[in-house]
């Protein structure tokens, strides 16, 4: 995938991974084009370290002497550039360059970084920011079949060198026992010597934290994990208020998703627009920056038009999202929850015709999923991993440890946190750690 379409709404580009054709495209964003240039040059100089320091397998957050050792390999002048962004914002450095009135420039930074680091410019570690910027520069790519592919070939490997795996098995309670795990779920109760997490800790567990170790620099856990389970039937939006905030600790409460699951002809689909779509419907009075989310801009994925696992030939799927506050969907009764998601539903589509002018009057079907929904069938109470900030990120971010022996976490909600090649070194290293390596 070489481009991403991106509308705003008083002009429109193509972020390419051609870098005359992206420079010819960003030359549309009115402002201040030297410091604009100057911000474009120094995202490829730091995302280019993080390159590099990713080659050399980092494993942060520092807290043995083991660490230090594994990081020995970042010791390289290569590196630098990254290390001297990790004490700023990406709101810092468009002030530094007086880019905070540049409106479109603004706001194209606010889409991807919303997307990349699920934060915003003002609140985004400088380091991490430029590197979730430099994701189209590469390109990316589409697995046939869909992203769920991924996980197919991850359970053949898995299964490959003896794993098992259970499916339609929750887990409801871990806890310590003959010096390993009970793991109790809804098929029976199970011992393993270790654990390995992959999902967030903190929605999960900040009800069993007294409020006097909340302010600590690190989750403590009970000697006991309890995980609630869904009861069969109606329940309110998100369990009537199951998610609690985790504000003034480390990981800041996560954003939910909104999403419209359509079928569509595929003749519908404008050239320009290659597999992805970002569109901002309207500018926002928000200050001093444009922040994206709240259902002012979504994201369109559209089906390969040569893959007819997702499709039929002749037509494709597309799917709408767009950020939302979980705190909006809590405490709704059931008539309150179908209509603010029928208000939504149709909110996302209007935006989707921005790219799609046919879309209202051609569309087959289209299917709404709130966050009461990624609740449902994920057990997770957000996506797409914590917001990251400097509070969060890097030196401070979540270790793949826990203060409990022999149990590990993974996935986007430890270092070095959102996306597939992140999410890949976090098992790589939880791998290390189990290993001792």
């Amino acid at each position: 995938i070489q481009k991403l379409r991106v509308f705003l709404p008083d002009c429109t580009l193509d972020w390419h991974s051609n870098p005359q054709i992206w420079r010819r495209e960003r030359a549309k964003l009115r402002g201040n084009r030297g410091a604009q240039e100057l911000f474009w040059r120094l995202q490829e100089i730091v995302a280019d370290a993080g390159w590099f320091a990713l080659q050399k397998k980092p494993f942060l957050p520092l807290q043995t002497p083991r660490d230090l050792w594994r990081n020995l390999p970042l010791a390289h002048p290569k590196i630098v550039p990254m290390i001297a962004a990790l004490p700023f914002s990406v709101g810092e450095l468009l002030q530094v360059l007086r880019l905070e009135n540049d409106r479109q420039f603004v706001a194209l930074v606010n889409l991807a970084l919303l997307i990349t680091l699920q934060s915003p410019l003002r609140r985004a570690p400088l380091s991490n920011g430029l590197a979730g910027l430099d994701l189209w520069r590469h390109g990316a790519f589409h697995p046939v079949g869909g992203a769920g592919k991924i996980a197919w070939k991850l359970l053949e490997g898995f299964e490959k060198w003896g794993g098992e795996t259970r499916f339609s098995t929750r887990v409801v309670g871990v806890s310590r026992e003959r010096g390993g795990w009970k793991i109790e779920t809804t098929n029976g109760e199970f011992w393993a010597e270790t654990v390995v997490w992959n999902g967030v800790f903190d929605p999960l567990c900040a009800s069993h934290i007294s409020p006097s170790e909340r302010g600590r620099p690190h989750w403590h856990f009970p000697h006991r994990l309890e995980i609630s389970r869904k009861s069969r039937g109606w329940s309110p939006p998100l369990g009537g208020g199951d998610v609690r905030s985790t504000e003034g600790v480390k990981n800041p409460t996560q954003w939910g998703a909104l999403n419209v699951y359509a079928a569509i002809p595929r003749e519908i689909v404008p050239s320009e627009i290659e597999f992805h779509a970002h569109v901002l419907g309207a500018y926002t009075r928000r200050k001093p920056f444009f922040e994206a989310g709240d259902g002012d801009d979504v994201f369109l994925s559209i089906s390969a038009p040569d893959e007819t696992q997702s499709a039929p030939a002749g037509f494709a799927t597309l799917n709408i999202s767009t950020h939302v506050r979980q705190g909006d969907w809590l405490g709704l009764s059931r008539l309150e929850y179908r209509e603010k998601k029928r208000i939504w539903r149709q909110k996302l589509l209007d935006c989707a015709a921005i790219a799609l002018p046919e879309l209202r009057e051609k569309k087959l079907f289209a299917l709404c999923g709130t966050p009461s929904t990624w609740e449902n069938y994920t057990l997770r109470s957000g996506v797409g991993g914590p917001p990251l900030s400097r509070r969060n990120a890097n030196l401070r971010a979540q270790s793949v440890r826990t203060q409990f022996p022999n149990f590990y976490r993974v996935g986007d909600g430890v270092f070095p946190g959102q996306g597939t090649v992140a999410c890949v070194l976090s098992g790589w290293n939880a791998w290390r750690e189990i290993s001792n390596l």
